[in-house]
């Protein structure tokens, strides 16, 4: 696979992401033999693969741009954005993908966000992150990414700070903490 050119860009986007995606699903979506001819991929008569996930495994689209609601509507199976607002997922976010898939005459790609988990023992005032402050703001957050559709939603404890990206301590307490007091795990609902 080729990596794209620096500055690369075609209608305003960079076609390299699209075109990756056209390639990662041909062998899975292919008869026999495998031929693709993209501008920055090509490959000819690859085995197609056969996966027992139907018709191929998930493709999860992530981006916050008019092009990644594009490209989550053809390609993708859910929407995986790393949020920051719940504000902008409910104004811009949510109905920018539906309105590209709406275009796209394609159903709406699930909605499963990551969020960066920074559990406090004090709230967090205004501008906070989806996924800080403390726990009681981090439930909210969850039960609302559940009112909005969220099937899944990623828990990840790198909020930026390396080091304490390397602290696994506090990350498995994080984790523990909501699967005892906020997540219900045998049901896969918020609390």
């Amino acid at each position: 696979m080729s990596s794209p050119p620096s500055g690369s860009r075609a209608n305003g986007a960079a076609p390299w992401p699209n075109e990756c995606l056209e390639a990662i699903l041909a062998p899975w979506t292919g008869a026999g033999p495998v031929t693709y001819q993209g501008r920055l991929i090509h490959f000819e008569d690859v085995s197609n693969i056969a996966t027992h996930q139907r018709p191929h495994p998930p493709i999860w689209v992530g981006g916050a741009s008019s092009a990644a609601f594009r490209r989550a509507a053809r390609f993708g199976d859910a929407w995986h954005p790393i949020l920051r607002s719940l504000d902008w997922v409910k104004e811009t976010g949510l109905p920018g993908l539906h309105q590209a898939a709406q275009q796209a005459h394609r159903r709406v790609p699930t909605f499963c966000p990551r969020i960066r988990l920074d559990v406090r023992d004090e709230s967090h005032a205004g501008g906070r992150l989806a996924g800080s402050g403390s726990v009681e703001q981090v439930h909210a957050d969850l039960q609302e990414l559940e009112r909005l559709g969220a099937e899944h939603v990623i828990l990840d404890w790198n909020a930026g700070d390396l080091a304490a990206t390397q602290d696994h301590e506090r990350g498995w307490a994080m984790l523990r903490l909501l699967a005892e007091q906020v997540v219900d795990l045998p049901r896969a609902v918020v609390r």
